[in-house]
């Protein structure tokens, strides 16, 4: 059996990989009381060497969908992968997070001056009348896995320099924060969720059924100027978030 991955991907071979061991383990393709096919196995099926297999089926170790038993092989263990719960909040959006041994962190993958905004914003709130931003794309990986993929338009007229100037850290908010010392006041943010486009599905390598949720905010200062606008894609099956209504929002 031969199996298949996108060698011009910029997703490394090993996450595509994991990706399309999961969808087999949930076809039901290897019962749990049966071993999986051995990394030689796997990596003559895949046309990769074993160290790549062995990397795919570490992060499913790590998720507790397989065990390794030493000399036997590896055997899955009936669980599921379990979402990365976060708080819901501007800086889990905009700053690295953490939980446990999980770590979320940013990589910045485009930045230019542009001056249109996507229509979502324009029809919801039509007197946006700035006249150029500077947009920021960057993905956001968990264990060094895309779980996330976030396009962020900073109003130059609270920034003018932002262009000359390297992210903390690939964080936003810390930027404006430090360089600018800008204080946020409040995010208006609609969520929904969406089919990703072509582009979104090769960023994160997920497929067109894949559900990602959608997050649209507008942040603003204590003058109600606007400081950035931005879309934030996550990956339904990876990432959860705790939302907490306080008493008099319910």
């Amino acid at each position: 059996m031969n199996r298949y991955f996108e060698k011009k991907n910029p997703i490394p071979a090993y996450f595509q990989i994991e990706k399309d061991l999961r969808e087999r383990i949930a076809r039901q393709e290897w019962s749990q009381d049966k071993c999986l096919p051995s990394e030689t196995e796997l990596s003559s099926q895949y046309h990769v060497s074993r160290v790549t297999i062995r990397q795919a089926l570490q992060i499913l170790e790590d998720q507790e969908i397989i065990v390794k038993l030493r000399g036997k092989g590896s055997f899955l263990t009936g669980k599921q992968a379990k979402p990365h719960i976060k708080n819901l909040d501007y800086n889990v959006i905009h700053q690295a997070g953490s939980q446990g041994n999980s770590q979320i962190k940013a990589k910045v993958t485009q930045r230019r001056k542009q001056e249109q905004l996507p229509i979502f914003f324009t029809d919801i709130y039509p007197h946006l009348s700035i006249s150029s931003y500077h947009f920021i794309e960057r993905v956001f990986l968990l264990n060094e896995k895309p779980i996330a993929l976030s396009k962020s338009w900073i109003n130059y007229l609270v920034a003018p320099t932002i262009d000359e100037i390297e992210l903390i850290n690939n964080s936003i908010s810390a930027t404006l924060k430090d360089n600018y010392q800008i204080k946020i006041k409040y995010v208006d943010d609609y969520i929904n969720s969406v089919k990703p486009i072509i582009s979104e599905r090769e960023i994160l390598n997920i497929d067109y059924d894949t559900s990602l949720l959608s997050i649209n905010g507008i942040s603003y200062t204590e003058d109600d100027q606007v400081v950035e606008i931005s879309t934030t894609y996550w990956i339904g099956t990876e990432v959860g978030f705790k939302l907490r209504l306080n008493d008099g929002l319910i």
